[in-house]
Formats: structure tokens, sequence, C-alpha cells
């Protein structure tokens, strides 16, 4: 197989809900599942080829669409392994450390007794193999509501929040190719700016997806993380989805469903945690089977274990949708004699920012965080007196409130969703193919009182504030025309 490395960057916060239930605190994912890359080649290649063809090249592993990871920019990142605990309450002694729990034995449950150390396993945070720790993914919440389409404002008892992740960040995932000829074909629908979650039609989802030139891989079995040489460490990169001899999904693998040729498991040894969903099919309106996965970050410690070289990696169910993939005795989970964790930290990052949305290095994260506060407020206040200027701008435009509601609301959901302003400047004034220039709306509205060219010169000026300032003005100039229509 052909491994190739993407970078994922966010141009808007993306809603990626753990769970399919609409009532209760809805929380997102921290990653990018590897089946929102596969529905974007999909929805393409199903329309170019026939369902046979496109089944086979997406549905047969073929290719393999694995889930992105936050990044300091090109490197893959991993969860962190549910074999590291530390002190539930730290010491200036214990501050810092991490006891990786394989290899700890009964001399290493003396001294946390006698020092009185309640170990706490550690659940959260990614690391990459350069020793970069990503304590924290950045998230936003944000409460909506529902709107009423004949006042076009807010529902009466329609309030709703939406966690999402937040704009800037950058994820890196690699997908695995049968063959050359697959990644024309595969970044051909791939690449470029898409969207992606839920709430895509709102102000939800949009991301760049780019190919990486080269990138790190962790190799397996480079350093020795056990004593025991005929034992191996088994990290679950991904989910892991298994099915047993009867079909049915199962959390006690055998030796051989991870990928070994012999060997038994460890179950004390082993640190697993579980999670049970149901993707969303959007062409089906209707949720997937659910399935019940081991959770990436796991591990499983297999003794005598001789490891089927056959697999590479790739285990159990659902391989094209990012699940399955493993990792033998990586690097990443050395440990000394005493049971503490070797990893080699050189920085703790706090967050990696594309640079359409920087952030100071310099100062406290409360100083860069004050910054980036008054550096967006400055940004929105200028915005909102150009917004304001364009609605009230002079006499001889008030003609653009007559328009049709409907009008303005179709070119406010253009500016949200193309990919820039001059995909947005073309669409709306070609004069082939142009939005203002096409259909019975074109003499009806746009061809009167020069209404084409009145909103030409507003949108020359808002342009400079970006496509958000032309979607806010498209709305706040309904509002002025239905307020004429029912006038």
């Amino acid at each position: 197989m052909i491994q190739k490395t993407y970078q994922c960057i966010l141009h808007s916060d993306v809603v990626l809900n753990s769970k399919l239930a609409t009532e209760g605190n809805m929380e997102t994912l921290e990653s990018i599942p590897g089946s929102n890359f596969l529905g974007l080649v999909a929805h393409a290649i199903y329309k170019e080829y026939s369902k046979e063809e496109a089944y086979k090249l997406l549905h047969s592993n073929k290719v393999l669409f694995g889930d992105a990871h936050i990044s300091d920019g090109e490197n893959i990142s991993y969860a962190m392994p549910f074999s590291l605990f530390k002190a539930k309450v730290e010491t200036e002694e214990t501050k810092d450390t991490f006891w990786v729990q394989f290899a700890w034995d009964k001399t290493i449950e003396t001294y946390f007794k006698k020092n009185g150390i309640q170990p706490k396993q550690n659940r959260s945070g990614f690391l990459n193999e350069n020793g970069v720790i990503f304590d924290k993914i950045q998230k936003n919440f944000a409460l909506k509501s529902a709107q009423d389409r004949k006042t076009r404002a807010s529902e009466d008892g329609k309030m709703f929040g939406v966690s999402s992740l937040e704009k800037g960040q950058i994820f890196v995932f690699s997908i695995y190719y049968e063959s050359e000829d697959l990644i024309e074909l595969v970044e051909k629908n791939l690449t470029g700016y898409k969207f992606i979650g839920k709430s895509k039609s709102a102000q939800f989802g949009k991301v760049q997806i780019l190919p990486l030139s080269q990138s790190t891989f962790p190799a397996s079995k480079t350093t020795q993380v056990i004593q025991n040489e005929n034992n191996v460490i088994v990290y679950a990169e991904s989910n892991l989805c298994f099915l047993n001899e009867f079909g049915h999904p199962t959390y006690q693998p055998t030796a051989q469903d991870l990928g070994f040729s012999s060997g038994e498991i460890n179950w004390e040894k082993s640190q697993i945690r579980t999670y049970s969903y149901s993707p969303w099919n959007l062409t089906r309106n209707t949720p997937n089977t659910q399935r019940h996965c081991i959770l990436k970050g796991s591990i499983i410690f297999v003794e005598n274990g001789q490891i089927d070289t056959t697999k590479k990696g790739l285990v159990g169910e659902y391989l094209n949708e990012g699940l399955g993939r493993v990792l033998y005795n990586p690097t990443f989970l050395k440990a000394d004699t005493n049971a503490v964790w070797q990893f080699q930290k050189i920085a703790i990052a706090d967050r990696v920012n594309h640079e359409d949305n920087p952030l100071s290095t310099e100062g406290t994260a409360l100083v860069n965080f004050l910054i980036k506060k008054r550096t967006e407020k400055e940004k929105a206040e200028i915005e909102a007196q150009a917004i304001h200027a364009a609605v009230h701008a002079d006499p001889h435009k008030n003609s653009l409130k007559d328009i049709s509601p409907s009008q303005w609301g179709q070119i406010r959901e253009k500016a949200t969703s193309l990919e820039n302003i001059e995909a947005l400047k073309n669409d709306l004034f070609n004069e082939q193919t142009g939005f203002l220039y096409k259909g019975v709306s074109a003499d009806k509205y746009w061809n009167k009182h020069q209404n084409r060219e009145k909103f030409k010169s507003i949108f020359d000026v808002l342009k400079n504030h970006g496509m958000v300032a032309i979607a806010k003005y498209a709305g706040e100039i309904a509002k002025k025309a239905s307020k004429n229509k029912e006038k």
C-alpha cells in the first residue's frame, strides 16, 4: 500500500457531534473521522462512475481514508496512550512524571503505596514523534435558534447549543492507496476548499485540504519498549472494530484479529476504552448500523506474539473509513526500569493556527488570548461600520430595498458557500452566466433603476472586508426589503 499525508485547515468552525442525539449537551469530536473524507470523494465519484465501479474503488479497501488529528503543521499526531498514568495529587517529586502501566511490576506498586501515590489514567491529548504534546483541542460553543421562515426571526422554544472545533487549527491525516493511479483520482475530488460536518449550509464546516510533500511515520519495533522481545505492545492508532466468529461485535479480539500469526493477549497489562456510535448517511438520510469499537489510544499486550506482516498494521472492519489501524511497539511507548515514561517532550502546544488566523507567539497564553480578542473586535467594528454605511447608502440607492427578500437570501447563501471573493463575483456579475443576469428576476429587479450597477458599487467596497461582510449586507438589506413589502 502507498501512504500519503494531507493537511486539513479549518477555515471556519467545524461541527462533528460525537453522538446522534438531538437533545442535551452536544460534544464535538476531537478529531475528524476518515468517513468525512470518504464522503467527499464518494459524492463526486458516484456521479462519474457506475455504482459497481464506485463500490470497487471506495468500499473494497483499495483506498483507506484515515482520521485527521491535530498537528503542528506537517506531522501526524496520535491519541495519548491509555497506558500512561500520573499521580492523582501531584507533588514536586511526581510533577510531569508518567508511569507506563504495562511496564510496572509489584516493586512499582509497592513504591506507589509507600509514597501515597494514587495513579490516575491519562485520557486526553495528542502527541507526535517529534516530542510535541497537544494538551487541548480548541473548541467553541454557541447558542443557536431555529428561524421562522415567515418572519425571519428566531422561532420560540427552539434554542439549541452547538459545540465545534475552532477555526484556524490544522489537522493532518493519511490515506493508503493500493496503486499509484488511484492517487490522482482521489485527490481531484478531495483537495481544495470543501465543507464537512454538520450545519454546512450555515456558518460551519469550511476546510481546505492540501497534499503534503513529506511527513514522518512511526517505525514499529525500532525501539525495545518492553524487556521481553517476544512480547508486543499493540497501540490503537484509530478506533478498532471487530466481529467474532458469529458475526457479532466484540470488545475482546483474539491475537489473530490483531494481526498476529500466534500469541496470547494479557488483558491485565492491557488498557482499553470503548466507544459506540452510528455514522450518519447523508445520501440515505438515516444512520448506518451501530458500531462498537475499541477507542483509539487503547493498548493491548500480546505475549509471545509473531506479527503477520501481510496485515501491514490494518486489522478489523471498516478499514476504508479510517478504522483498524494499529502500531506495534511504537517508539513513543518506551519506559525505563522504573516504568517511567521515556518520551522526549520538547514542547507543550496550546494550539497551532493557520497563517490566516495568527496568534502572537510572544508573552503568556493570556496575553495571546487578549491580543487575539482585541484584533477580532477591531476588525468586527470596521466591518460593521462598512455594512451600516452600505445599508443606509445614498437615497438614489434605495431602490435596492425594493428587490425581493428571496433574491437577497440567495445572494447571502452564495456568499457563505462559494470558495472565495472572485468566485462570488463571477457567479453574480458574469454577463453570460451570472445570477443577476438570468431568468425572470433579472428583468423584474436587476435591469431596473440600475440596481445591478448600484449593488456592484457596494460589492466592490465590501469585498475588501471578505465574503462574510457581503453575506451580512445581504441579510440586512433583506430585512429592509421585507418591511417595504409589508407596507
